[in-house]
């Protein structure tokens, strides 16, 4: 769940550092503000799989034993 919320936030920042980046007149000089967006995708694809790795053998029964 924390791994999708923060993939939802990196498609928010994407459209808003996409829309400063637009409407400013020095769009090449600032491209390094797409590295936030980027980083938090891929933290969140990385907490997600860490999270789909850690329930897979856990599963439903891990407080049954």
């Amino acid at each position: 769940m924390l791994g999708t919320a923060i993939v939802v936030v990196s498609l928010v920042a994407h459209a808003v550092v996409l829309a400063a980046l637009v409407s400013t007149d020095d769009f090449g000089q600032k491209l390094y503000l797409l590295c936030i967006p980027f980083g938090l995708l891929h933290v969140g694809v990385l907490i997600g799989f860490t999270g789909t790795m850690l329930a897979t053998p856990l599963g439903q029964g891990y407080k049954d034993e």
